[in-house]
């Protein structure tokens, strides 16, 4: 986040602005606010069933279309 915070925000943002850092407070709140939805909906997947199930039927759909796009 902190790369990215300077590399791409500052460049053009510190011109414009003299917040001293609230706007990287805000981001850094938001950012790390979404980590922990993120992690908390990725614990709920079921990942036998992504992988055993999901992944297996969606792979097979995908050569299939490909085979046939071939032919």
């Amino acid at each position: 986040f902190d790369y990215s915070y300077r590399d791409y925000i500052l460049s053009w943002y510190v011109p414009l602005s003299r917040d001293e850092g609230q706007l990287y407070q805000m981001l850094s709140e938001d950012f790390w606010e979404m980590t922990k939805q993120l992690r908390m909906r990725l614990s709920e997947v079921d990942v036998v069933n992504l992988v055993c199930n999901d992944m297996v039927k969606t792979l097979h759909t995908h050569f299939c279309d490909l085979k046939a796009a071939n032919t």
